[in-house]
């Protein structure tokens, strides 16, 4: 998925529920190359996104680790409504 698709499914489903890997549950919305997460003060930049989209064998969020929210980058990301990554 180019970086542009990827940016678009996770922007069209700003608002919606979404779920920690340990079920968390939290929503966001985005803003421009910033994506804002409803439950935390934390800002998610674009490019982390694009980052980790690029990446192989992320099968929990701790391989994320060196990322911001790495929690909720991997639960958008493994979301099936997004469809980077698949269990």
């Amino acid at each position: 998925m180019a970086a542009d698709e990827l940016w678009t499914a996770i922007a069209s489903h700003s608002g919606e529920p979404f779920a920690t890997k340990t079920g968390v549950p939290f929503a966001y919305t985005v803003d421009g190359d910033s994506l804002h997460l409803h439950n935390t003060n934390q800002v998610l930049s674009r490019r982390q996104f694009e980052d980790a989209a690029r990446r192989k064998g992320i099968a929990k969020p701790s391989d994320l680790g060196d990322l911001r929210g790495s929690s909720y980058t991997w639960a958008i990301l493994h979301d099936p409504r997004i469809g980077i990554f698949r269990g």
